[in-house]
């Protein structure tokens, strides 16, 4: 509910601004054509030019002023007394003796007298029931034309809804609903004022080998988010190539005891298939006459070596041509080792950034959901904040402090101040990668209303697939896919979802990735001394595949 409210009041505000913009400039224009038309000119009240009385006009008929009317109405009802006379002429209109109107001569046009602007005064004369000319400033003709005009445009303006192009209503849930919003901004420009420029491979695709038969099989399963995918799936991929076996394409584990998904379930699989065309033949399943087999267990640690590979694989591979990779983590290194200069060097480069590819489905959704996000942006001027932030992980990491003054993770009162610190204000939009809302997120809140969860973003209609209990790796792909696209990446959480995240934010050129740390309040900082070091010291093995 307060979500709900909050964007309720950031639309409506939207909508105020925006209305007062447009009649501001509407009653401007109206001012500036009033004031350069032509002045009336002057009116001289000298007996010499004033016009003569009725009673000077007529000295043997005295006018009896009746109380309450004016002078115009005191005459005709004075003439009405009157014995009747013949044909009577009388300020230029001629009238038969029951006073109807035969004909009317122009009176004499009166001399332009010059206004205040040099130029000759303009009088239009409207006849009143009297007979009297009634004057009429060209001002007030001018005026009323334009006022109408700016009702009618008004009047259209409403009924076109044209105060704002973004249209938008909050759902009776949390859900905030932008379907109806249309981004005319593709992307938003960089913090620092560096454009984002998409680097290019450096890596020569490997040379090809589909004249070599296959020497056996090597089968393994996916394992945690999408971030430990990409270094299963390296790993996976230069084992058989320096082995010329054929890969199996994978299944996924989930998080869940005896939880199995199939690899199109989050990924594009002929993409993959095809991405590795000349360098791993892949197969769906297993032949028949292998599957009955018992596969070899290895253990393969994280950017495997080619070393690693000729003392321990290689053997076991030579006397059971069937085996099953598991890939562990014993650290995690994703830092440059030079321009790729070996086969192997360019088969890795290929695996981890040219072959895995989210299935169209949550592509779309988390697009979606980076379209919603960009957009309340730039309604407030801004660009969005994409934190890795999970409560569930913070509470079984416990975030000390180390003695070089880091800590492994950040609660969300620190980022709160970190993000306070290197100069972001209130108004910046921020997405959070915890899936629902948690009460230990709302002093984040408090200082940055605009921030939202999954839960806030997503469309209603995926809730469901998305969102549903035993779907954490799904969840992780959609965060890992907005915060590879934000405009600013903060990992308030250390480990192999910050290093995959920003290798490939600097393939795509994305390098604002802002670290937290401790920072004394009297210190002055600036947001460029939190860059990542992967980025400000080029150290991320991205640097080595791509240029």
């Amino acid at each position: 509910m307060l979500q709900k409210e909050v964007v309720k009041r950031e639309l409506a505000e939207l909508r105020r601004t925006t209305m007062n913009k447009q009649l501001c400039a509407l009653v401007s224009c109206v001012l500036m054509l009033a004031l350069h038309l032509p002045r009336e000119a002057p009116v001289n009240t000298s007996a010499s030019s004033r016009s003569p009385t009725p009673e000077e006009q007529s000295p043997g008929r005295k006018l009896l002023k009746e109380p309450g009317l004016s002078a115009a109405t005191t005459e005709m009802i004075q003439r009405m007394k009157e014995p009747k006379r013949g044909h009577e002429e009388e300020e230029g209109h001629i009238y038969n003796a029951d006073y109807s109107l035969v004909a009317t001569h122009p009176p004499p046009l009166p001399k332009p007298v010059a206004g205040a602007s040099g130029l000759p005064s303009i009088s239009l004369s409207v006849s009143a029931g009297s007979g009297s000319p009634m004057a009429v400033d060209p001002r007030q003709v001018v005026a009323g034309f334009l006022t109408i005009a700016m009702f009618a445009m008004l009047g259209n303006m409403i009924k076109r809804d044209h105060f704002d192009s973004v249209e938008a209503s909050v759902q009776e849930t949390s859900v905030v609903q932008f379907d109806a919003l249309k981004s005319k901004d593709k992307s938003a420009t960089q913090v620092s004022g560096e454009s984002s420029l998409e680097l290019k491979p450096c890596w020569a695709k490997p040379v090809p080998k589909e004249t070599e038969q296959s020497k056996g099989f090597i089968a393994f399963s996916l394992i945690g988010g999408p971030e430990h995918h990409i270094s299963q799936v390296t790993d996976a991929v230069v084992v058989a190539r320096y082995l010329g076996a054929t890969l199996v394409l994978p299944d996924i584990r989930g998080s869940e005891l005896g939880q199995k998904r199939n690899f199109e379930d989050m990924y594009d699989a002929d993409k993959f298939t095809t991405s590795l065309i000349g360098v791993v033949k892949v197969v769906k399943e297993l032949p028949s006459e292998v599957t009955a087999e018992n596969p070899a267990v290895v253990r393969v640690p994280n950017r495997v070596a080619k070393d690693f590979i000729i003392n321990n694989i290689e053997p076991i591979f030579q006397t059971k041509s069937y085996l099953r990779l598991a890939s562990f983590f014993p650290s995690i290194d994703l830092k440059a080792r030079g321009k790729p200069n070996t086969d192997l060097d360019s088969t890795a480069c290929l695996a981890m950034f040219g072959s895995l590819e989210m299935k169209q489905e949550i592509l779309e959704v988390s697009d979606t959901m980076i379209e919603r996000l960009k957009i309340l942006s730039r309604n407030s001027g801004s660009q969005f904040i994409a934190v890795d932030l999970r409560v569930d992980v913070l509470e079984k990491k416990g975030c000390k402090e180390k003695g070089n003054g880091k800590k492994p993770c950040y609660a969300p009162v620190e980022i709160r101040d970190f993000l306070k610190k290197v100069g972001f204000n209130s108004d910046r939009t921020i997405y959070l990668t915890q899936t629902w809302w948690h009460e230990s997120l709302n002093p984040l809140k408090e200082t940055f209303p605009k921030t939202y969860t999954k839960d806030d973003l997503i469309p209603a209609e995926k809730k469901a697939r998305f969102l549903q209990s035993g779907g954490a790796e799904i969840q992780r792909a959609l965060d890992f896919q907005i915060c590879s696209k934000s405009d600013v990446f903060v990992p308030a959480i250390a480990g192999l979802f910050y290093g995959n995240v920003a290798g490939k934010r600097i393939a795509s050129g994305r390098t604002q990735i802002l670290v937290p740390s401790q920072v004394p309040t009297s210190s002055p900082i600036a947001s460029s001394d939190f860059i990542s070091t992967y980025v400000s010291k080029k150290n991320h093995l991205a640097y080595s595949c791509f240029c």
